[in-house]
């Protein structure tokens, strides 16, 4: 009666020794290398097979304290020529000298078929260094020999860090697909770590617990009066191991998709704060969990809060700078110039400075917190409530949590009014309340002199202003030529120079060329460029030959031309992420066509105008005087982020602006 049992148990134990082997490096198969696309997604260039991590808190018996030690093995599939950034890995870590962590590579191979052979080629010396990332971080970079489309690599590296607060960020899901991805973390009863999910996709999670005993010797002092004198004394070590493992399989890639700020923020991921640590026989602490303590903590700290605070080294070239300004903006405008000329950003991010203001000053460079808390106590010194502003980058993602890990960058906030005044003096194109995009990253926290913080909103209030004017003549053959002249105000004038003021004309030209869709540009001027708090305003000549569509006697043209949308940008289905535009914009188009001799209006557009809840207007207005067409266009984007739910809604407004824009004028032969 008991064989099926029996057998059942074996087919299981069989099933579950094959799962696990799918799971080990070094079982690399004809099969896999023949592989020539993604079974679930032919596009994909790379896919991770299985990335796995262990982290574990375990008492060091020869350090006398509990590491944290990280296994992270992980196994890529190679299917294009795109995918080969796959076979540069960068594994960043703590390289402060008291607290370094240290980081060893083991089984680094590429794999490929050659002739039905496997072939297996090993990471060299040579393929592994090390760079100095900052004061506090480097990174290990290993480059894999040998990739082509089809390979495989596989890797495996250990972290043995003192730094047992901050756990990995484990990312389940990743830009190419991951057929397998499991995190697991042990940890001793003393310490309590709170999870943290991200994403939309839901974890298989299990848990246990087991029984460590450790034994190790120390030596300690036989005799009290006779220091020297010691003996080996066996220890034993006895705790509850918790263990927690998080599983996740056939994760699709996690696309790009217009107007996104950073996917990481979107990934289905995990990450743990250090909440408690509970030693025996002695009283509980409790860690950051509120924002509060995190920025108390961080203003106390002498990389922070002492720097901010230091004078001696700026008042006499700052009284010289002042001398002559009057008034609160004329005074505010000189002290942040005089910090981006004095002050170049090295490019280095933080919120703690490396060197000090004070050599920053010296050396005229320094990183993000050493310009902009300099700028602080500038601004402090010559009257200003001005605090620090403590931020998460773009790049950095969003702060889901109070941690001091949360952020990497500072700014600088003047309170005046019941309102404030945001600087970032890192970049040479900022200006007062403008600041650089890898900044606009929802909210910020400023603090007080008093330690005492608050959540500010970084969204941009200020317009980015678009307005064009086009005069232009159609010729009875289809060409139109004519001039436009357009005006950006302060934030996109702010954009317009951050991407284009290092690039020489002849570039900008080819480029503003193929933006408009080919035309030919001459006369082309710019006025205030270089000015970054005065508007920009462009002119120049055009000749576009491939405007119109003439069937027989009539002409079909598309009013607004070469500034039309040619498609919606949003053609998915769904969308589980914001829509980010930076900031919010108003794009308006004056346009005035003369129609040749011989012909006239048969028909045009009807005006409209469309809105979505608020958040986004389109209008469109065409009439006709004599042989002149007139057209004024405007699309307003009031929300400079549309929430995932309003997506469906977003995309059909935005697909009848594509639409209305595409209708032609149609003009008759008379």
């Amino acid at each position: 009666m008991k064989r099926p049992s029996i057998i059942l148990f074996f087919v299981l134990l069989v099933f579950q020794i094959n799962f696990a082997q799918d799971y080990k490096l070094g079982k690399v198969t004809v099969q896999e290398l023949e592989q020539k696309e993604h079974p679930e997604d032919p596009e994909a260039v790379a896919a991770y097979l299985f990335h796995i991590c262990q982290e574990r808190i375990e008492y060091n018996t020869s350090k006398r304290d509990f590491y944290k030690n990280s296994t992270v093995k992980g196994k890529i599939k190679v299917y294009k020529k795109d995918g080969y950034t796959w076979a540069d890995l960068i594994v960043p870590f703590y390289s402060e000298t008291q607290r370094r962590e240290s980081v060893t590579f083991s089984d680094t191979y590429t794999y490929n078929l050659e002739n039905g052979k496997i072939v297996k080629t090993k990471v060299k010396s040579e393929g592994k260094f090390e760079e100095k990332i900052n004061k506090y971080w480097s990174r290990m970079k290993i480059t894999f020999p040998d990739v082509k489309e089809g390979s495989i690599i596989e890797y495996e590296y250990k972290i043995e860090s003192p730094r047992i607060f901050k756990l990995f960020d484990w990312d389940f899901q990743e830009i190419i697909p991951v057929n397998f991805s499991e995190y697991t973390l042990y940890t001793p009863e003393y310490y309590i770590y709170k999870p943290h999910f991200k994403g939309f996709k839901e974890l298989n999670i299990t848990k246990n617990t087991r029984q460590i005993t450790q034994e190790f010797m120390s030596r300690e002092v036989e005799d009290p009066s006779v220091s020297r004198m010691t003996q080996a004394v066996s220890n034993t070590l006895e705790y509850r191991e918790d263990q927690i493992r998080y599983k996740l399989d056939k994760i699709p890639a996690i696309k790009e998709e217009p107007y996104v700020n950073n996917l990481d923020n979107y990934k289905s991921s995990i990450t743990h704060e250090l909440t408690q640590y509970m030693p025996p026989r002695r009283a509980i602490q409790n860690f950051s969990t509120d924002w509060e303590t995190v920025v108390n903590d961080i203003y106390k700290s002498e990389g922070f809060g002492d720097e901010v605070k230091k004078t001696g080294y700026f008042e006499s070239d700052l009284e010289q700078i002042l001398s002559g300004k009057n008034t609160r903006d004329e005074r505010i405008v000189a002290i942040f110039e005089f910090v981006k000329s004095k002050v170049k950003w090295n490019g280095s991010y933080g919120y703690y400075c490396d060197e000090g203001v004070k050599t920053a000053y010296k050396n005229n460079s320094g990183n993000v917190a050493e310009i902009n808390l300099m700028l602080t106590a500038m601004l402090r010194h010559a009257g200003f409530e001005a605090n620090p502003v403590l931020i998460s980058t773009r790049s950095n993602g969003i702060a889901f949590y109070p941690s001091q890990t949360a952020f990497n960058y500072v700014i600088s906030a003047i309170e005046v009014e019941n309102d404030l005044i945001l600087l970032d003096a890192t970049d040479p194109y900022s200006t007062p309340n403008i600041l650089p995009v890898r900044v606009l990253n929802w909210f910020g926290r400023i603090i007080r002199k008093s330690g005492s913080s608050a959540m500010i909103d970084l969204s941009p209030k200020q317009y980015s202003s678009y307005n064009h004017n086009l005069m232009g003549a159609l010729t009875a053959d289809g060409k139109v030529t004519g001039k436009v002249r357009r005006v950006l105000n302060q934030p996109s004038a702010y954009s317009h120079r951050v991407r284009y003021m290092n690039k020489d004309k002849e570039g900008y030209l080819e480029n503003l060329e193929n933006y408009y869709g080919g035309i030919n540009i001459t006369e082309h001027q710019k006025e205030n460029d270089k000015n970054i708090y005065s508007p920009i305003t462009e002119t120049f000549s055009f000749e576009v030959d491939n405007a119109v569509d003439i069937i027989n006697d009539k002409i079909f043209l598309s009013p607004l031309m070469f500034f039309r949308y040619k498609e919606n940008p949003f053609k998915a289905e769904k969308r589980e992420f914001p829509i980010d535009f930076d900031r919010p914009y108003e794009a308006i188009y004056n346009v005035i066509i003369n129609i040749p001799d011989g012909y006239a209006v048969e028909s045009m557009p009807e005006q409209i105008k469309i809105s979505m809840d608020n958040q986004a207007v389109f209008s469109f207005l065409a009439s006709t005087s004599g042989n002149r067409i007139q057209l004024k266009v405007t699309e307003t984007q009031s929300a400079p982020i549309v929430a995932p739910q309003f997506y469906e809604a977003f995309k059909e407004y935005f697909q009848k602006m594509v639409d209305k824009q595409s209708e032609k004028i149609v003009l008759k032969k008379l």
